[in-house]
């Protein structure tokens, strides 16, 4: 059995990472529908645990690197955050 550092760390040449990137690659449709479930179960609990002084809205771009893992690209929009912009009220 490998842990859980050897299959999705910095060992991505092991035994175990290569079957789990046959498996992601056998079953893609499956592994995106578990990995986009997390993420907006994520998003879901970050706006409602008001973490962060309350996040109104998310955008959300998921990649996958070269061995076949996902990964999500978050922007975060807070409530009573600071306008950084020097634009009016609600402008970015």
């Amino acid at each position: 059995m490998y842990s859980a550092y050897e299959v999705l760390g910095a060992r991505s040449t092991t035994p175990a990472a290569a079957e789990v990137r046959r498996l992601t690659l056998k079953y893609m449709h499956a592994a995106n529908r578990h990995f986009e479930r997390r993420i907006r179960l994520f998003v879901k609990w970050l706006k409602s645990s008001g973490i962060l002084g309350g996040v109104q809205d998310v955008v959300v771009r998921i990649e996958f690197q070269d061995r076949g893992y996902p990964h999500a690209h978050m922007i975060l929009w807070c409530k009573d955050s600071p306008n950084v912009g020097g634009g009016e009220e609600g402008q970015a």
